[in-house]
C-alpha cells in the first residue's frame, strides 16, 4: 500500500470516558476496568498502530519508526484556536 507521510500532522486524541452510571446499569464496571487497565499497556498500544493511528507510547513509536516517518504533530486548538 502506497500512503503519504506530510511533514506536519493533526495529532488525533481519543478519549475515553467512565460513566459509573451506565456502568453500575449495564453491570459491566468489571470489564470497563480491565478495558481501561488494558488499553495504555505496551500491547494494546502496538495493536493501535496496526490501523495506521499513531500513539503516545515513545517505545512502541520508537520501535515502529520505519512504518511512521518523522512528523511535527499539532493540536487543532494550539494552531486555530477553540471552539467558541
Amino acid at each position: 500500500m502506497k500512503w503519504l507521510s506530510r511533514k506536519t500532522n493533526i495529532l488525533a486524541e481519543f478519549p475515553v470516558a467512565w460513566v459509573d452510571k451506565n456502568v453500575k446499569a449495564n453491570g459491566t464496571e468489571k470489564a470497563a476496568k480491565a478495558y481501561l487497565n488494558w488499553l495504555y499497556t505496551p500491547q494494546a498500544q502496538t495493536i493501535i498502530t496496526d490501523y495506521y493511528y499513531r500513539v503516545n507510547n515513545p517505545k512502541v513509536m520508537d520501535a515502529l519508526k520505519d512504518k511512521f516517518p518523522q512528523t511535527e504533530l499539532f493540536r487543532v486548538e494550539d494552531k486555530f484556536g477553540s471552539w467558541p
